[in-house]
């Protein structure tokens, strides 16, 4: 059995013919061989936008609540405002403060409490 020769320019003019004939589809079929073309799927959905992120501008365990309490300095639904601190980084017995840099709504906290993060890393999606 032998396969039939398509080459790219052929595939490329098989499509535009499509395209202009209005058909969805095409099905080639040879010696027991298929080829089929169909149009690539196509959503309507735009692109998510980016998301500003708050990350961490130092080395320590993620603290999202004060030491004293358990209500988290920046949950989600939250706005937050440049300068405000959002949570702290515990280094030994230091706790240092992370400062939102930007303004916005927390849509998602990306690390947990307790974790070790470092430089940069992701802690809210804004």
């Amino acid at each position: 059995m032998s396969l039939p020769t398509l080459d790219i320019a052929t595939l490329h003019r098989m499509r535009t013919a499509l395209r202009q004939a209005g058909d969805p589809e095409l099905t080639l079929e040879q010696d027991g061989v298929r080829l089929r073309m169909v149009p690539a799927e196509v959503t309507d959905q735009a692109p998510a936008p980016p998301r500003e992120l708050v990350l961490a501008k130092g080395i320590g365990l993620l603290r999202l609540a004060p030491p004293l309490g358990t209500d988290p300095l920046a949950p989600v639904g939250s706005n937050i405002t440049p300068g405000q601190t959002v949570a702290q980084l515990q280094v030994g017995a230091a706790l240092l403060p992370v400062i939102a840099e930007t303004s916005g709504r927390v849509t998602e906290v990306l690390a947990e409490n307790g974790a070790l993060v470092g430089y940069d890393t992701p802690l809210f999606a804004l």
